[in-house]
């Protein structure tokens, strides 16, 4: 009927910015913040793709979020792309130098690179920052043992067991 249709008519005129914009609505209304939460949990569900992309719209929203640098870093990492890594992890270090995370992954990329005495000197500064953080030890311990530094090897692998007797790595070296 011509009221039906009139009646039609009118709800899509008042509806219809709401229709044709919704899909829109949550991304414009999304912060930093946002982006970031869900470039982690992408992270953790290994969407590394999903993470970089998410993470990338946080620091375009907010260039000081040095959190996002070093996720978006630690995604990287997991694809292998190290020399974008290791930007995104010098970034974070620049923006907060005593984020232990970025120092211990861009020591992780080092490895990976070869690049063996920055990845000491990281892994280095990682131990400065956080005494316990044990990947730290295990790692720089592992490049000492390759290295032939044997004595300063079995230093890190002992202050491994100290922190944690029970972790069975540092016994292996």
């Amino acid at each position: 009927s011509l009221k039906c249709l009139t009646c039609h008519m009118r709800c899509l005129k008042i509806f219809m910015p709401w229709i044709l914009f919704a899909p829109f609505a949550q991304v414009m209304g999304q912060t930093a913040d946002d982006y970031f939460n869900a470039g982690r949990s992408k992270l953790k569900g290994q969407n590394y793709i999903g993470a970089i992309q998410d993470f990338a719209k946080c620091t375009e929203l907010s260039s000081g979020h040095f959190s996002a640098y070093c996720c978006r870093g630690a995604a990287k990492i997991q694809l292998k792309n190290f020399k974008e890594a290791l930007q995104d992890l010098d970034t974070a270090l620049q923006l907060n130098p005593k984020l232990v995370e970025a120092l211990f992954n861009r020591g992780v990329v080092n490895t990976f690179l070869k690049d063996t005495i920055e990845a000491l000197e990281d892994f280095s500064r990682a131990i400065e920052v956080d005494s316990t953080y044990l990947a730290a030890y295990i790692n720089r311990g592992i490049i000492r043992f390759l290295g032939r530094d044997y004595e300063l090897a079995i230093e890190d692998c002992n202050k491994v067991i100290e922190l944690n007797p029970s972790d069975t790595i540092a016994y292996d070296l």
